[in-house]
């Protein structure tokens, strides 16, 4: 998706991952969340790999004024 997203690994196990897992309803790992800015979240994904299809779709409506 080169510059439109930012990728981050959160630990879990950390006091700030246990906050985010708790803010976005993560409850196993592997988990895939895609935020907006203002935080709503675009796709949600629990195990395996994630489908980059639906997240290019995602972020291709978020874009255009969808979501």
């Amino acid at each position: 998706m080169g510059t439109q997203m930012r990728v981050a690994r959160v630990d879990i196990e950390s006091e700030s991952g246990r906050d985010l897992a708790r803010q976005y309803g993560i409850t196993a790992v592997p988990a895939y969340v895609l935020v907006r800015p203002d935080g709503a979240v675009l796709y949600r994904q629990v195990g395996g790999r994630p489908d980059a299809t639906e997240i290019a779709r995602r972020v291709s409506g978020f874009r255009r004024g969808g979501s």
